[in-house]
């Protein structure tokens, strides 16, 4: 009589789903990296900003999954100018069917809100125009985060490749430049509603700026500790 091990049997069946697991995994990494090329040569890939000066690189790609967000790029404004800064961003798809998601760009000066259709491999690359810090005596310091919210619709995730660029002089107006798409390319147009991505740019606040908001926070909640006080009385 033959005798079968179950035990050995399920060791066997988790092996073998470990071991598809991982084959996934590898190959869905395969897919990222090959695909992980940026179609643009950031920073400036049109030469529109000559004589520009490099605040934050180019971060290579980052893969944005739904529901989570990239780590946050922090970077100072090294050009004591009162001129436009330029926020480079590279979007890719690099899933081999279309996804379509609302995206937001929040920057000093505005928000842009649309939909982004990126076909299988395609990229859209933006250019914002946004207003510099006065003319700084130690260098302001600038953060780049990026979150998609859970259920955006961007399948296992996006890439994501942005840097931020200077020129000593006025280079277009505040804002967003036409987008131009790369590879087999997207489509930028009216938002399609649904959770999306929301990529921020912003200026962070000087040690002496957040005492004085911590301090006009503290005298609010003074006021109305006593005006309830009074009221109990």
């Amino acid at each position: 009589m033959r005798t079968v091990s179950i035990g050995g049997s399920r060791s066997a069946g988790r092996s073998v789903t470990t071991a598809l697991t991982l084959s996934a995994v590898a190959l869905f990494s395969t897919i990222i990296t090959s695909r992980a090329a940026p179609f643009f040569p950031m920073p400036d890939p049109f030469g529109a900003h000559p004589g520009f000066v490099i605040n934050l690189p180019p971060a290579g790609p980052g893969l944005l999954p739904p529901g989570g967000a990239l780590p946050p790029l922090v970077f100072p404004d090294i050009l004591a100018s009162p001129d436009l800064g330029h926020w480079e961003l590279e979007f890719n798809n690099p899933v081999p069917f279309p996804v379509t998601f609302d995206l937001t760009l929040a920057f000093p000066g505005g928000v842009v809100l649309g939909g982004l259709t990126l076909l299988p491999g395609g990229s859209m690359y933006f250019d914002i125009g946004y207003f510099d810090a006065p003319p700084e005596v130690s260098p302001p310091l600038w953060v780049v985060t990026a979150v998609a919210a859970p259920g955006a619709p961007i399948g296992p995730g996006i890439l994501i490749d942005t840097d931020a660029i200077e020129s000593p002089f006025p280079t277009g107006v505040p804002g967003l430049a036409p987008p131009v798409p790369g590879g087999p390319g997207g489509i930028f147009g009216p938002a399609v509603g649904g959770p999306g991505v929301t990529v921020t740019l912003a200026l962070i606040p000087e040690p002496s700026s957040l005492a004085l908001v911590g301090i006009g926070v503290v005298g609010l909640a003074s006021c109305v500790w006593r005006r309830r006080s009074r009221n109990l009385a």
